[in-house]
């Protein structure tokens, strides 16, 4: 299931998710979330993620994230055991405590440190590693949250 500013779409091809996503970049700030749909007697995860967005979790375990802003993007993932990472850029060479605003779908002011974004193009290689293999990208560098 893919989240966009809040609306929900399921996603059954990585052409659809890929079109649902370059609509999200026609705006200036978005929101998504995918849920990666598994086996329901695989160990059930990602409560507190699927709390926080409002969705109920009964079959979904791994979840990735994104906000956009033009073309940065912030890269989240969650996986069937709750741990969180965030994406970083290893070569980001801009000033020391730079935040980049994002808005989240239902409006809500967000920052995060510039060092913590992407190129939206990279996001969405990463939301379709996720879609077709279920795990984080080994090519993106990645926080585990504390």
């Amino acid at each position: 299931m893919l989240s966009v500013n809040g609306r929900e779409f399921p996603v059954d091809t990585a052409e659809e998710l890929i079109r649902h996503f370059e609509l999200a970049r026609q705006e200036q700030y978005a929101e998504l979330w995918l849920a990666q749909k598994l086996d329901p007697s695989q160990k059930q995860g990602g409560e507190f993620a699927y709390r926080l967005l409002g969705l109920n979790p009964p079959w979904d375990n791994a979840l990735m994230g994104t906000l956009i802003n033009g073309g940065r993007a912030t890269l989240v993932f969650e996986d069937e055991d709750d741990h969180s990472f965030h994406a970083f850029n290893p070569n980001y060479d801009g000033p020391e405590g730079e935040k980049v605003l994002f808005f989240l779908g239902n409006r809500q002011r967000d920052e995060s440190p510039a060092e913590e974004c992407l190129p939206v193009e990279q996001a969405l290689r990463a939301f379709l590693f996720f879609y077709e293999a279920g795990d984080k990208p080994g090519w993106v560098h990645w926080r585990k949250d504390a």
